[in-house]
C-alpha cells in the first residue's frame, strides 16, 4: 500500500513541473493528476515508492502522451478495417477484469501504414487503461491460424514501449492457439520481448477460456458462442478517409481494382465487407517495396570540400561546448581526418543540419557506449573464431559469421553486444571510404541460433557508420529460417533492405578469391583472419564472473574441447 502523504507530495511536486511546463501536458492528463489517486499512485507502485523515479517516470509517460497525441484521437479516427480486421475488442472476465482481444491472422506489416498502426496501437492502449483502472487488464492474442508474415516486430515493440507509459496496466498476456507452424520461431519472439513483459505471458487454448471469461462473451472463433464483433459505431472505411489519413486517392483506386471490388461512391459510404484487409497490407507491402527500391540509387553528388569545413567547423564548436560527451580520439579524427565529417553530408545527401544531428547522436553513442575503451584481447578468443575477415576481388573488406555455432548465453550479459561493436568499429576503421560487405554464412543454422535481441542491436548502431555498409550478403539461407528471415527483414530500414541479397556458397568465387574463404564456404581458408595472442574464454571465467558449470556448457556448445 502507498501512503497517502506519499501520493499528495508527489502530487504537489508534479503541479510545479507543470506550472513550470504547461505546454508539454495535455489538460486532460492534467485534470485526472489533480482529481484522481491512480495516475500518480501507479508510477509510485511500479517504482518501489522511490519518488524521484517515479516523479521521471511521470515526466516522461505525461510528455510522451502530449507529444503522441492520446486525446487527440478518437474511435472513429481510424478506418473500419483496422476494427474489424485486428480484431481488436474488450470484454469482461468472470471476475470483472478488463480483456482486450487482437486477431492475429489478419495482421501484415505496412510501412505506409506504421504510424497509423502505432496511433491505433495506443488509442487501444489508452481505451483498456481507462475502463480497466487500478484492476489491470488482460491482452488476449488470438493467435489462430497465425503465419510468421503476421509477426510484426515494429509493432510488438511499439506495444512495449507504449506500454511502459501505463504502468502496472497490463497484468497478463496470453497467447491462445499458437499454430505449429509459428512454435519454432515464438522462442525468438519472445526473446525480443522486454523481460518484465516475458514473465506474464501464459500459453492457453482456446478451451482453457471458458475457466476464465463466460462463453457468451467468448467469440465463436475461440469456442465461445458470440458470433459477431462487438463493433465501433460510426467508423468509416478505408476508402472515405483517404484525404484525412493522406492516402493517394490513385493509389486507393488501384487497390479497389486489383481486389475487384466496387469503391463506394462518396453519396453512400457502406461498409465494405468483401475487403480483405490482409491482402490490402501486402499489396501497400508491394508499392512501399517498389519505391524503396526506385529510391536506393546511390546518390553521385560528391559533398564540397567548403560543405565539409563548414560542418567541421560547426561541430567542432558543438564539442567546445560540451566537450565531456566526446571521446577525444573522435576529436582527433573529426579535425585531422576528412572522411570523419563527409561520411555524414554523403550518406544524408549534404544536408548540413541532419548531418550535424546524426553526428551528435554518433559521437556521443561512441563515448557513452565505450568504444574506445575495448580491445580485441577484451574478447575471449572463441568469439572472435565465430567470425573473420576477407576481401573481395574488388579489394573491399567482407566481415564475415557463421550463423550455425550461436547461441543466446544469459551469463554472458552485454559482452556479445560489446564485441558486436567492436568490430564494427574495427571493420570500419580498416575500410575507411572504400566500405565493406557484411557476409552472413547461414548454412547449418536452425531457429536457436537466432538473437533477435543482437541482430536488431547491430542494424541500429550501424547506422552510426554512415556510408560504410556497402552490401549484406545472406549465405546458404535454410528453408527453415525463411519465416525468421521475413522478421527480421521487417524491422530493417529502407537503405538496410536495399543493401540485402540472398546467395549461394558456391556463387561467392564470383567475387572472392578460394583463399579468402573459408571452407564451409567453398574456399581454401582453414583459419580465421582473427588477432594474435587471443585469451580462451576459460582463461578469462575469473574476470568474467563465470562459473564453471557455464564454461564447460559454453565448449560442450561449440564442440571443441575445453582448455587446460
Amino acid at each position: 500500500m502507498i501512503d497517502l502523504t506519499f501520493i499528495e507530495r508527489l502530487r504537489q511536486r508534479f503541479e510545479k513541473e507543470i506550472e513550470t511546463n504547461p505546454s508539454y501536458y495535455h489538460e486532460i492528463d492534467i485534470k485526472r493528476i489533480r482529481e484522481e489517486e491512480w495516475p500518480i499512485k501507479r508510477f509510485l507502485i511500479a517504482n518501489n515508492a522511490d519518488e524521484n523515479i517515479a516523479f521521471d517516470s511521470m515526466q516522461r509517460t505525461y510528455r510522451w502522451r502530449n507529444k503522441f497525441g492520446i486525446h487527440d484521437r478518437t474511435d472513429q479516427s481510424f478506418p473500419r478495417e483496422f476494427w474489424q480486421l485486428s480484431g481488436v475488442e474488450i470484454i469482461r472476465s468472470i471476475n470483472g477484469q478488463f480483456v482486450i482481444i487482437e486477431v492475429l491472422r489478419y495482421q501484415r506489416k505496412c510501412n505506409h501504414l506504421q504510424q497509423l498502426q502505432y496511433q491505433f496501437v495506443a488509442h487501444c492502449l489508452e481505451k483498456v487503461d481507462r475502463l480497466a483502472g487500478e484492476n489491470g487488464f488482460i491482452a488476449l492474442k488470438d493467435l489462430t491460424n497465425a503465419q510468421h508474415h503476421n509477426i510484426n516486430f515494429d509493432l510488438i515493440e511499439f506495444q512495449m514501449i507504449a506500454s511502459d507509459h501505463f504502468p502496472l496496466g497490463l497484468q497478463q498476456i496470453w497467447l491462445v492457439n499458437c499454430p505449429w507452424i509459428i512454435r519454432p520461431f515464438l522462442p525468438i519472439v519472445v526473446n525480443f520481448l522486454f523481460p518484465k513483459f516475458r514473465q506474464l505471458i501464459h500459453y492457453l487454448q482456446s478451451k482453457q477460456l471458458l475457466d476464465s471469461i463466460d462463453r457468451e462473451q467468448i467469440p465463436k472463433t475461440l469456442g465461445g458462442l458470440r458470433e459477431n464483433q462487438l463493433m465501433i459505431m460510426g467508423t468509416k472505411p478505408l476508402a472515405y478517409m483517404a484525404n484525412e489519413l493522406g492516402l493517394n486517392e490513385e493509389l486507393v483506386d488501384i487497390l479497389y481494382k486489383f481486389f475487384n471490388l466496387n469503391r463506394p461512391p462518396p453519396s453512400t459510404p457502406t461498409p465494405s465487407s468483401n475487403l480483405c484487409f490482409g491482402l490490402l497490407f501486402n499489396i501497400f507491402f508491394f508499392f512501399f517495396f517498389f519505391f524503396i527500391h526506385t529510391m536506393a540509387a546511390t546518390n553521385n553528388n560528391q559533398p564540397t570540400e567548403e560543405s565539409i569545413v563548414k560542418l567541421r567547423q560547426r561541430f567542432l564548436e558543438e564539442i567546445e561546448k560540451n566537450s565531456s560527451l566526446y571521446h577525444e580520439i573522435d576529436v582527433k579524427r573529426i579535425k585531422e581526418e576528412e572522411w570523419e565529417v563527409r561520411r555524414f553530408l554523403l550518406e544524408y545527401n549534404g544536408d548540413e543540419n541532419v548531418s550535424f544531428d546524426a553526428m551528435i547522436k554518433c559521437y556521443r553513442w561512441k563515448k557513452e557506449y565505450g568504444i574506445h575503451e575495448r580491445t580485441d584481447d577484451m574478447f575471449p578468443k572463441e568469439l572472435w573464431e565465430l567470425a573473420d575477415c576477407g576481401r573481395a576481388k574488388d579489394g573491399t573488406y567482407v566481415q564475415m559469421e557463421a550463423f550455425r555455432s550461436q547461441k543466446t548465453f544469459k551469463e554472458l550479459n552485454e559482452l556479445p553486444k560489446h564485441f558486436i561493436a567492436h568490430m564494427l568499429e574495427r571493420i570500419d576503421r580498416m575500410a575507411a571510404t572504400h566500405g565493406f560487405i557484411m557476409l552472413i554464412d547461414a548454412g547449418g543454422a536452425g531457429p536457436s541460433n537466432v538473437n533477435m535481441d543482437l541482430i536488431k542491436f547491430k542494424m541500429t548502431i550501424v547506422e552510426n557508420y554512415p556510408s560504410s555498409l556497402k552490401k549484406i550478403l545472406v549465405v546458404d539461407l535454410p528453408w527453415i529460417l525463411n519465416p525468421v528471415m521475413t522478421m527480421i527483414v521487417s524491422f530493417l530500414n529502407p537503405k538496410l533492405k536495399a543493401m540485402l541479397t540472398y546467395q549461394k556458397s558456391k556463387e561467392l568465387l564470383t567475387i572472392m578469391e578460394p583463399q579468402e574463404l573459408p571452407t564451409s564456404l567453398g574456399g581454401t581458408k582453414t583459419k580465421p583472419n582473427i588477432p594474435e595472442n587471443l585469451i580462451p574464454l576459460a582463461h578469462m571465467a575469473d574476470k568474467l564472473g563465470l562459473t564453471d558449470k557455464f564454461v564447460d556448457s559454453f565448449y560442450n556448445h561449440l564442440k571443441i574441447k575445453r582448455p587446460a
